[in-house]
């Protein structure tokens, strides 16, 4: 698995190109970062394979940053199997490299090891929106009732603006933008682009700006295919999130 920083978000770039979640790649980061060695052993590199370590090993982790100067450090970290005359301990043997040095066989607690065997699909980011509930002021929806726009004041209040002026319900209005917030993924198409003619769209805007939207299309049983702003593939979710903007 190769999981890039690109710009303000992580991509997946092998096995498959897809988006990563943020947040799961920095828990993934921060699990090493936080590790402490429990203990140290000073064996020559041609006997790794006492721990597991040889070729090839368990799982090889390789975190890459850039220097000042623009150029790249990489940190090499080699998982094994197994720690001699400890096993069924809760400890794994992993061997560690810098560019510059290399490292002492160390050992580290096995929820390293649970950490790398997750799913390839547990790095995806699944959201299909994202923005800020709090910056958003203005809401249109257009589908087969024509197009439908609401605002909010600075007291929290939402009117219809379009195509009549009128009060409208508050918690209805707020419970359609948290549920674009909180949508997820459920299945990935593979296809790239926008849905050609979706039966529903909903965007969100604050302060006269678009900050968000998602399409609708066609139905998968209790599922329905969208393309959302931070998506760049249709893909499936809950057909519960078209039903409640549908019906506004």
């Amino acid at each position: 698995i190769s999981i890039e920083r690109q710009g303000k978000r992580w991509r997946m770039t092998e096995p498959i190109d897809r988006y990563a979640d943020a947040d799961t790649v920095a828990r993934f980061l921060k699990m090493f970062a936080d590790q402490r060695v429990d203990r140290f052993f000073d064996y020559p590199q041609r006997e790794l394979g006492l721990f597991g370590l040889g070729e090839p090993p368990r799982a090889e982790v390789i975190v890459a940053e850039s220097n000042e100067d623009d150029s790249l450090r990489s940190r090499r970290l080699r998982i094994g199997t197994l720690v001699p005359d400890l096993a069924g301990s809760g400890y794994i043997g992993v061997w560690g490299m810098d560019d510059d040095r290399q490292h002492s066989v160390m050992q580290l607690p096995l929820d390293v090891l649970f950490a790398i065997d997750r799913e390839t699909s547990n790095f995806w980011d699944k959201r299909i929106a994202i923005f800020e509930r709090r910056d958003i002021d203005s809401v249109a929806i257009s589908g087969p009732n024509g197009r439908i726009t609401l605002s909010r004041n600075d007291q929290g209040v939402w009117r219809m603006r379009s195509p009549r002026e009128q009060q409208a319900y508050r918690a209805r209005v707020n419970h359609i933008v948290a549920d674009i917030d909180m949508a997820r993924t459920v299945g990935f198409s593979g296809k790239r682009g926008d849905i050609a003619n979706p039966r529903l769209k909903i965007e969100l805007f604050g302060a006269d700006s678009l900050h968000a939207w998602i399409s609708f299309g066609e139905f998968r049983g209790d599922k329905i295919y969208v393309t959302g702003s931070d998506t760049d593939e249709i893909v499936l979710v809950n057909r519960e999130l078209y039903d409640k903007p549908v019906s506004y």
